[in-house]
């Protein structure tokens, strides 16, 4: 009988063992989940932006402009496909200046295989009549149509169009990963399901640094810089930045990731004055490789050419 118990004993000892160990660690289940994101063909997201910026020194002006900057809303609500080449979002903005307020929305589209960018014409007489008021007087030949920008425009372009997507986000994933993957265990807390992973100052400007190097050996020859150039310009921004905080709370559902919130405490000393800037973005994932669709297709729209647009405003655009 002891025998017995001592053998039963054993073996559920091996069983829990057996499952901790096919348990994932908070670290390996996150860098699983960003994987998933990263990779994703379709996904569909949710962001809002709140800020607080504080500046030592600054006059009244100054402060009443900070107040505007720190009470503004911000939000982004963005699809993607990488299969089909497309990318789409809208970017929702809310500001405060008494007695005023102002409320923005721009729909964007973008055709990543042609490399061409869509504004919704009609959103575009809405927000900005009142900025531009000489669009007014061209409603009725841009009402309904789509405005086309040619990304490989000189005035546009920059050596990231010429960069593949799909490559791109190959790059950011392996970096991500090999910085994921380089940090201890304690850098990552569970709790129920959420998974906090926290950054230093170094940890975040050298995962920029590899990123930024390893994407600009992808760029055309003419905008390429050296590496050693590339670093020199970068450790020249970082001497005057100090990433105080950075922590992102994951939260999942089962192995996916089905939200995250990402706070950022960046202190920035530029000539003399200091200013600090925290920023918290909350993302909320509503569709990862699942169908997504899309609120303007060039294709079946009637389109007109940005420099057509600006030919026909009087004065230009």
């Amino acid at each position: 009988m002891f025998k017995r118990k001592v053998f039963l004993t054993m073996i559920t000892v091996l069983v829990l063992a057996l499952a901790a160990c096919n348990k994932p660690t908070p670290k390996e289940k996150l860098i699983d989940g960003y994987e998933t994101l990263m990779n994703a063909n379709q996904l569909e997201s949710t962001s809002s932006v709140s800020m607080n910026l504080e500046i030592d020194g600054a006059g009244p002006e100054d402060q009443q402009i900070l107040q505007i900057l720190n009470d503004a809303e911000l939000t982004v609500h963005a699809v993607q496909d990488k299969e089909a080449e497309k990318a789409e979002a809208t970017i929702k903005a809310h500001a405060q200046m008494a007695p005023f307020s102002f409320d923005i929305e721009i729909p964007y589209h973008m055709d990543l295989k042609n490399q061409k960018m869509y504004l919704n014409a009609d959103s575009l007489i809405e927000n900005f009549a009142m900025f531009a008021p000489q669009i007014t007087m061209i409603t009725d030949q841009i009402k309904g149509k789509l405005i086309e920008l040619d990304l490989n425009d000189p005035e546009l372009n920059s050596g990231l169009n010429h960069v593949d997507v799909n490559e791109m986000n190959r790059i950011l994933s392996e970096k991500l990963n090999e910085t994921l993957n380089n940090k201890g265990e304690s850098s990552f807390t569970e709790n129920e399901d959420l998974i906090t992973i926290t950054f230093t100052d170094e940890e975040f400007k050298e995962l920029v640094m590899e990123m930024a190097l390893a994407i600009n050996q992808e760029l055309p020859e003419s905008e390429k810089m050296t590496d050693q150039e590339l670093q020199d310009e970068l450790n020249t921004v970082f001497e005057n930045i100090s990433f105080n905080t950075l922590t992102i709370t994951n939260t999942f559902d089962g192995d996916m990731i089905k939200s995250q919130q990402a706070e950022i405490e960046i202190t920035v000393d530029l000539e003399g004055q200091t200013g600090t800037l925290t920023l918290v973005m909350d993302t909320t994932y509503d569709k990862i490789n699942e169908e997504v669709t899309f609120t303007m297709d060039p294709s079946t729209a009637e389109t007109i050419p940005m420099e057509e647009l600006e030919n026909l405003v009087p004065m230009g655009f």
